[in-house]
């Protein structure tokens, strides 16, 4: 998107890659249910529930090629 189309949309320009090393807070709002499942099974494996979302997304972004068009 150009920056000047980015700028009439409110859209921020672009900013450099991220660094493996950096960490990026990200909200993530789920029903109490999911919530208490996630951390029950998360402690199970040894995890905290915050590693095991990282893992999940992980997985799902390394083995789900998306095609541009496609919607997840």
């Amino acid at each position: 998107m150009s920056d000047c189309l980015s700028n009439r949309l409110g859209v921020e320009a672009p900013r450099p890659p991220l660094n493996e090393e950096d960490v990026v807070e990200i909200p993530l709002l789920l029903p109490c249910w999911q919530a208490s499942v996630l951390e029950t099974v998360a402690h199970q494996r040894g995890l905290t529930a915050a590693v095991m979302v990282r893992h999940l997304l992980r997985d799902f972004l390394v083995g789900t090629p998306v095609r541009p068009g496609r919607a997840l």
